[in-house]
Parts: C-alpha cells; sequence; structure tokens
C-alpha cells in the first residue's frame, strides 16, 4: 500500500514533537529555512541553544507491503515497509549524505512506521510520531552502485535490513523510535558544540564546500548566495543561512540538538 500522506506533513509533525523533548533528555531546536514574520520561523520563534550537536533530517515515505506475493516477501516473512531513495541518475543527494556523515555529522533519513494520514494523526495526538519512526544513517546503506531505483525495505523490530537495486544487499536495520536519541545522547555526552556565530559560519563553509562536488553546482552556489533580508539578530541570521544550504544541498532539516535551556 502506498502512502497516505506528504512527506511535508510526516516532516512537520515529527519536528514540531522534537521540540518537546522526546526523550525527555534531548530537546530539537529546528532551524527552519524559510522566514514568515519576524522573529518567528515556520511558525516557531526561533531559540538557539548554548550547545550540542546539530542534527541534519531527511523526511521519506514508506509503502507498507502485507502480501505474500510481495516482491521482497521471502526476505522477511512478514508484512514490511519500503523506502524510495533518490535515483544516482536524478540526484547524488544520497552520496553528498553519505560523505556528509563520513564528515562526522549526524545525518539521518527518517521514515513512518505507518502508512495513511489516519495513523500520522493518531500519533500525532498522542505526541508518538517520533516513537513511531525509523531512522537510517545513509553510510548504513552505502554509495548507491547504478542509476537503478534504489529502495530499502525493513520490518519493525527485525534484526536486519535490505537495500535493493537489481539485487538486494543486507545492511544493518534502522535505529526505531526513541532509541535513536539514546544514540544521539551519548554522542552528546562526548561532543558538545557550542552554538555561536563561529559554528554556524564553519558549517556554511563546510556545506559550501560539499556543494562543490553536486551535479549542480551552479543551483547551490546561488542558494549559498543568496542574501534576502532577514529581520533578526545577526547570530539567528547566519543559522538561517546555514538552514537554507543545507536544506537546498541535503533536502535535510538542520535541528540542534540539547539537553539546556537556550539562550
Amino acid at each position: 500500500m502506498e502512502p497516505q500522506m506528504s512527506e511535508f506533513s510526516y516532516g512537520y509533525c515529527l519536528t514540531e514533537e522534537l521540540m518537546e523533548g522526546p526523550a525527555h533528555r534531548l530537546l530539537g531546536a529546528p532551524i527552519f529555512p524559510t522566514q514568515r514574520q519576524e522573529g518567528q520561523f515556520g511558525g516557531y520563534d526561533l531559540e538557539i541553544p548554548r550547545n550540542g550537536i546539530p542534527l541534519f533530517l531527511q523526511f521519506k515515505l514508506s509503502d507498507y507491503l502485507t502480501r505474500s506475493n510481495s516482491l521482497e516477501w521471502n526476505l522477511h516473512g512478514q508484512p514490511y515497509y519500503r523506502v524510495f531513495l533518490r535515483r544516482r541518475d536524478k540526484s547524488d543527494q544520497h552520496r553528498l549524505m553519505v560523505e556528509w556523515q563520513a564528515a562526522g555529522h549526524e545525518i539521518l533519513y527518517s521514515a513512518p512506521v505507518f502508512h495513511t494520514q489516519d495513523e500520522l494523526s493518531a500519533r500525532y495526538n498522542d505526541a508518538r510520531v517520533v516513537e513511531s519512526s525509523a531512522f537510517f544513517r545513509p553510510g548504513d546503506i552505502g554509495f548507491l552502485q547504478d542509476d537503478r531505483q534504489h529502495y530499502v525495505t525493513f520490518a519493525p523490530g527485525a534484526r536486519i535490513a535490505f537495500s535493493h537495486s537489481e539485487n538486494p544487499k543486507q545492511i544493518k536495520p534502522p535505529t526505531l523510535g526513541l532509541q535513536i536519541f539514546d544514540e544521539l545522547s551519548e554522542v552528546l555526552e562526548r561532543r558538545r558544540i557550542d552554538y555561536d556565530e563561529a559554528f554556524f559560519r564553519g558549517l556554511i563553509q563546510e556545506l559550501s564546500d560539499l556543494s562543490q562536488t553536486a551535479k549542480n553546482p551552479a543551483l547551490i552556489r546561488r542558494i549559498v548566495d543568496f542574501d534576502a533580508p532577514i529581520r533578526a539578530n545577526p547570530l539567528h541570521q547566519i543559522a538561517i543561512r546555514a538552514a537554507r544550504i543545507a536544506w537546498a544541498l541535503l533536502d535535510s532539516q538542520l535541528v540542534l540538538l540539547h539537553d539546556q535551556p537556550p539562550y
């Protein structure tokens, strides 16, 4: 069964839930790349925490396969989910995400372990969108080796998952629900970054350097050089600029994870 919701709806619900701290130890401060009015971004007041670790999230949707004659049933032996990746000949975002992870950044695909709008509404109302999501690290999928349509299949709770093109390849299963924040909390304990202007300037430089290897560097360059007026203080301005580039280059929402109150 194909997903009966939009990536935007799913991403919105998940992002809003992150702001409430679903893991109780970590909070998420999303930096929206567009501005609605002074001091507000995506409808939320922009607050930048003191420190933490940045997380980049690309939202995907999931097909739900329930029939024993489904193409990959023999690999799972139970109902399973299928998440499509962008084709290599259409976009090199997956490669860029793998390289971004390899450079030491926390970047994840996030996909719902449900597929209908009614399920999304129910989980949103109960604050269980994160709990009902699967998180894949691009590096666990690896580089795409051809221009065919690639996708990932997994069954919730299974010890294996598969990446598919011409032939299936066994990969590490996704991290389910709040377990991802246990992992990220451990990262935060080892490495804590100050969210100041120097951090965001460094982030912009790293993203700009990565963009030079993109298939369409001219488009990315226009976004990197884009200086639309933003009515915000200097720290907010540069944070939004970094979020714009991350969205354009990696199609990823920048979320500043933290465990301390903001300024």
